[in-house]
């Protein structure tokens, strides 16, 4: 008994043991968008990150273009055929499960942030803000240009001109 609580113990934030947990969400998946996903035909919300809407248009100079589109294509290239891994840490206002998700050791969230794709929410010890200015330093993803943050497109604030 004794073996069996420290193999649990010593596996316990791994995907290796904790296939078992109700909190936990393992295997191919795909991107509903940019900051969503779906496993077995249940919605995920990935925790601490905000992902540009997927008809959201950004601009860079002059030209506008689909970063919501490109956000959703880059979360689905990352995750096509692998195996992935998330920790439910919260449940969201559409009744979601809000999870870090790994492909591997990497962290998809801080990924999504650190490469221009999503935005950090402060959010306790998961919280992307490292990430976050690593991508504004340089210029990925929506950083390259002018955004509207997916929180006030939501609520129908846009670009000039769009």
């Amino acid at each position: 008994m004794k073996w069996q609580i420290f193999v649990v113990g010593l596996f316990a934030g791994s995907c290796w043991a904790s296939e078992v947990l109700a909190t936990e969400f393992i295997g191919e998946m795909s991107a509903r968008d940019g900051d969503s996903l779906i496993f077995n035909g249940q919605d995920l919300a990935l925790f601490g990150i905000d992902a540009m809407e997927w008809n959201q248009i950004c601009r860079d100079g002059n030209s506008d273009w689909a970063c919501g589109d490109a956000s959703a294509s880059a979360l689905r290239e990352k995750i096509a055929g692998k195996r992935v891994c998330c920790h439910q840490r919260n449940i969201d206002v559409y009744d979601r499960p809000e999870v870090v998700c790994f492909v591997g050791e990497e962290d998809l969230n801080a990924w999504l942030v650190r490469h221009g794709w999503a935005l950090a929410l402060p959010v306790g010890r998961f919280n992307y803000a490292g990430e976050q200015a690593a991508a504004i330093e340089e210029g990925r993803g929506v950083w390259r240009g002018d955004f509207v943050p997916p929180w006030e497109w939501r609520e129908g604030k846009r670009l000039n001109g769009n």
